[in-house]
């Protein structure tokens, strides 16, 4: 690239960086210490490297040292210098960049490099549009380590695990699992719909049904929409396995497949013990009668015959053997029921370390989507840096309305899963009891204002008004203020989601005698029934989430609003009518209120 070339790509990257950073895009975004990027121009010789790059390849001493250089002549360079760990790199260098090549200027590719210090980069890159890519550097060692460790996790267990996502599609499972399907013809992979995974179980007739094919499919996706269900699966090679579903926080659901042969198997002699123990039990019991009548005869006989002394002796030598006989079939009967006691006792003992042992992996499933929403943030910040870049065309422009309108929409969804993941750890730190109150004194005004000015927009592309009133003697307050606009936003952001065209949102905050400080949100849409105010408060709980989808969004703002009130103190309470409207109140206690 000529000195010209070289001075309009410095010029045009740091008038980015110092002086034409649009609204709404964060520096951290373009200049994050641990992304490095180049631009790569039409003829593949590199226009422009970050200062980053320099924390990923310790040879280099400044990027001018290879600006202008070519891509291939850059990784030969680097190979040179030792950078790169693995057999291939060492010994077979040209086959190594060949490989490495075969990846590069693809829109949207991405591919690891291992460092010789033991570092795990992802490099991926992007068509600009005009014969350039942007090529980017990510450092994934931390993540890639959690990977292994949450795939030993996975591996580790005894019982087959299965995650499915919002879409009822495979995510991931383990070796237990995938044995369930013992047919070399029939296997499962990443991304089939439970629908599929469940038409493989019957069509290699690997499971016993009992009733028809359809009718058992429609029942089990009827289970499958509880938030959790358990049932057996009996397959025909003699297996047993309890299946324990749950609904996780960001809508998809884990699959425990405990292998319950044994239990099931001792369920069975345990049930014809006690059948065999009922019928002895029924034995004797007519045998009690017989010698109780006996004795009963042997008495008589004693009476009638008390003339004669021995006849009388020997009927009581009768009765007593008699009396001694049923005494040994009752010590038996008592032995057997203790030992059928214990056998039971035994069996519910392993009941109890088989619930353990399921209730152990749901807090590791806790465990693992809270490390994956903080691993997704650092890639999310990227995505949102990048995206905000090319919607503001900083790079260049793009000719194409509808590659505008794409990007449009990138940056959007990428916010609006930024907000989702925050909503989820919020969620995640509150149900760990780590999330604690920065409290200090603001107006609740101030408060209600930053919310209006920044749903005002969205209201009025919905065709409705916000209505605020605040009743003169409500001003401070003591709490978290941002987690009192967080409650407001969440709050009136429903409102307004829910809400007909043309109607109103009211809000009104004033102070009630006895009860604290309330905050009332009132909005004429859809409205609820009260199955669907319950269902509303859990978390991912989107009402009527199979029928209806014109309301985007996770579920999460009125049960997360719901654990910020209860932080604070207070409480929330929902009253609503369907096609009429809802009504969301919190209170908090009067201690809240300084003046």
């Amino acid at each position: 690239m000529g000195d010209s070339g070289k001075r309009r790509t410095e010029e045009t990257v740091g008038r980015t960086r110092e002086n034409h950073i649009p609204d709404g895009i964060s520096r951290a975004s373009i200049d994050a210490p641990d992304v490095g990027f180049l631009v790569i121009d039409a003829d593949d010789a590199i226009e422009y490297a970050s200062n980053e790059i320099l924390n990923f390849y310790q040879s280099l001493d400044s990027t001018n040292q290879i600006t202008g250089m070519r891509f291939k002549d850059f990784l030969s360079l680097l190979l040179e210098n030792g950078e790169f760990a693995g057999k291939i790199a060492a010994d077979q260098p040209g086959e190594w960049i060949e490989a490495r090549l075969r990846q590069h200027r693809t829109d949207d590719a991405a591919c690891e490099e291992h460092l010789s210090d033991g570092r795990v980069i992802q490099v991926k890159e992007q068509a600009l549009g005009d014969g350039r890519f942007v090529a980017q550097w990510t450092e994934v060692t931390e993540f890639m380590r959690l990977r292994e460790q949450v795939e030993d996790i996975m591996e580790s267990t005894q019982d087959g695990f299965a995650l499915w996502d919002q879409k009822n599609c495979l995510v991931a499972f383990n070796k237990v699992f995938q044995s369930l399907f013992d047919s070399n013809a029939q296997t499962v992979e990443r991304g089939d719909s439970f629908l599929d995974v469940l038409t493989t179980l019957i069509n290699g007739r690997h499971i016993e049904l009992d009733c028809e094919a359809e009718q058992w499919v429609r029942d089990y996706l009827a289970d499958r929409r509880l938030p959790s269900f358990s049932r057996t699966l009996t397959f025909k090679d003699g297996r047993h396995f309890l299946v324990r579903e749950r609904r996780i926080r960001n809508g998809g659901i884990t699959s425990l497949f405990i292998d319950i042969t044994d239990l099931k198997h001792k369920e069975n002699a345990l049930l014809e013990r006690t059948e065999t123990l009922e019928r002895m039990n029924y034995e004797l019991e007519t045998s009690r009668m017989a010698f109780e009548e006996q004795g009963r005869q042997l008495a008589g006989l004693a009476e009638k015959l008390d003339e004669s002394h021995l006849e009388t002796l020997k009927a009581k030598r009768e009765l007593q053997r008699a009396h001694d006989e049923l005494e040994q079939k009752v010590e038996e009967r008592t032995a057997d029921l203790k030992m059928e006691i214990e056998k039971r006792e035994a069996v519910a003992q392993e009941l109890r370390k088989a619930n353990l042992l399921a209730k152990t992996a749901s807090e590791m499933k806790t465990g693992f989507l809270a490390s994956m929403s903080h691993e997704l943030r650092t890639p999310l910040n990227a995505i949102v840096g990048f995206s905000e870049v090319m919607d503001a065309q900083i790079m260049g422009e793009i000719d194409s309305e509808i590659y505008r309108d794409y990007v449009s929409n990138i940056v959007e969804s990428a916010r609006q899963l930024m907000e989702t993941i925050e909503h989820v750890l919020d969620i995640s730190a509150i149900s760990s009891d780590k999330l604690s109150l920065d409290e200090g004194v603001f107006d609740i005004r101030d408060a209600l204002e930053v919310a209006l000015r920044l749903l005002r927009s969205r209201a009025e592309a919905h065709r409705m008004e916000i209505k605020e009133t605040v009743a003169p003697d409500v001003a401070m307050i003591r709490g978290d203020e941002r987690r009192i606009k967080q409650i407001l936003l969440n709050l009136l952001a429903n409102a307004i989601k829910f809400s007909k065209a043309k109607s109103e949102v009211l809000i009104d905050i004033y102070r009630a005698p006895r009860d604290g400080l309330k905050i009332e949100v009132t909005d004429h849409g859809i409205g609820m029934t009260a199955e669907e105010v319950k269902y509303s408060q859990m978390a991912f709980g989107q009402v009527d989430p199979m029928v209806s989808r014109d309301h985007d969004g996770s579920g999460l703002g009125l049960p997360l609003a719901r654990a910020l009130v209860e932080l604070h103190g207070g409480r929330l309470d929902i009253q609503s009518e369907v096609d009429k409207g809802t009504t969301v109140t919190v209170t908090l206690p009067e201690r809240r209120i300084i003046g």
